[in-house]
């Protein structure tokens, strides 16, 4: 202790109070289970354990090998020395076994492997994780969800670490990951770890195995090919797609489909409304008043594409009971406040007239004012009328649609 004493120095690294102990030729160092060597003025060697890793996995927190590890030794001069100049001894991490000398007939444990690199009488530590024969099968991929099926486990154990966005659920090795999008993104990466029973863990990143493009509303629901959408109705609506997968979206209108607009979609979430002045310059290629004009999305994401179409209005009026005063909202239930707007008459009596609402329909306040209007809505959660003109008097004659348009 006292020649320690007298030839130690201490050091502070990283709050913590250490022993500094400068040494020329050999020096070993002993504790209760270890003793190492150390030689000073010899030639070093660096080396690199080949990492195996399969590709359902980003990053691990050491080098991961199949059963058999590859280790590339190198010299002071980064040249690459041959097998035959250094030796590779083995044992099971923090054991008491006896070190082995590995060669290609030694059968590897699995789990956490102590490495032992000699040569030339200097020896190197280091250690990696052996998986043996595991295997990770994905199914049922898609946006928000998949299943997982680990095979070949032997006796590793396996977890998933579950986050705000991702609930998990285990039975017989078998897991079934559902993604909470009310949060608006996909997980890149699953956090887990590997191992055996009260020994060191390999702790990973698997790589995301969601695949898939979609767009969810404002609270994460998916949002179906077939559903209605407006040009009122994008705000709060996102593209979700996979990352780094090149997602195009081609938008074009139905009607004229000889100009296409076409993006790259850079994020994994991307809101619709980015791309309002693109949809809203195709959607006027064609007559607004028409109801089969609309914008059509296609997503497309390697084989996989999925379309959606865009009209300007969510509804349309019925008027087959004009004459009677009587309209309704063609196949909704969904109440929308009405207003008339007089044509035919003194422009100090154009006003808005609110439409009376009765349990189906709705009618127009007597007035002598005039018995033609265009009826429109406000508009109500992303919903609202396209504009149509309606007649109270069979007996008018009047200019038609085109040539009033003209007008």
């Amino acid at each position: 202790d006292w020649y320690s004493d007298l030839l130690c120095e201490e050091i502070p690294l990283y709050n913590e109070h250490l022993s500094w102990l400068t040494f020329e030729g050999e020096v070993e160092i002993c504790n209760q289970q270890h003793t190492r060597k150390f030689l000073s003025g010899v030639n070093s060697f660096e080396w690199t354990i080949v990492n195996q890793k399969p590709a359902w996995i980003l990053r691990a927190n050491m080098p991961i090998v199949n059963n058999k590890p590859n280790v590339i030794v190198y010299d002071e001069n980064d040249k690459k020395i041959p097998d035959h100049k250094f030796e590779i001894w083995i044992r099971k991490h923090n054991s008491f076994e006896e070190w082995q000398k590995f060669s290609g007939a030694y059968s590897l444990p699995l789990g956490c492997i102590d490495i032992k690199i000699v040569k030339d009488g200097l020896i190197a530590y280091d250690l990696f994780y052996n998986i043996g024969n595991l295997q990770v099968k994905c199914s049922n991929k898609a946006i928000d969800k998949a299943e997982i099926e680990i095979k070949n486990i032997e006796s590793f154990e396996f977890k998933l670490d579950e986050s705000l966005i991702l609930k998990i659920q285990e039975h017989n090795n078998k897991f079934s990951l559902k993604v909470n999008t009310e949060y608006t993104k996909i997980p890149t990466g699953i956090k887990g770890s590997l191992g055996q029973r009260n020994k060191k863990k390999l702790f990973f990143e698997m790589a995301s195995p969601f695949e898939g493009i979609a767009i969810i509303n404002s609270d994460g629901k998916i949002i179906a090919e077939e559903e209605k959408l407006t040009l009122a109705n994008l705000y709060g609506l996102r593209i979700l797609s996979t990352s780094n997968s090149d997602t195009i979206l081609r938008i074009k209108n139905r009607l004229k489909t000889e100009v296409v607009i076409t993006k790259e979609i850079k994020e994994s979430s991307q809101p619709v409304i980015s791309f309002i002045e693109e949809i809203t310059r195709l959607y006027y290629l064609a007559d607004a008043m028409d109801y089969s004009n609309k914008v059509r999305l296609e997503l497309i994401e390697g084989s996989m594409s999925k379309t959606y179409e865009i009209t300007g209005f969510s509804h349309t009026l019925n008027v087959e009971e004009q004459f009677e005063n009587n309209f309704s909202l063609h196949l909704s239930e969904i109440e929308l406040d009405l207003y008339a707007i007089p044509l035919n008459c003194k422009s100090e009596n154009i006003e808005l007239i609110p439409l009376v609402r009765n349990e189906l329909s709705y009618s127009i306040p007597t007035t002598e004012i005039t018995n033609q209007f265009i009826i429109i809505s406000t508009v109500e959660n992303g919903n609202q009328l396209m504009p149509r003109f309606v007649n109270m008097d069979e007996h008018f004659v009047g200019l038609c649609k085109e040539e009033r348009i003209d007008q």
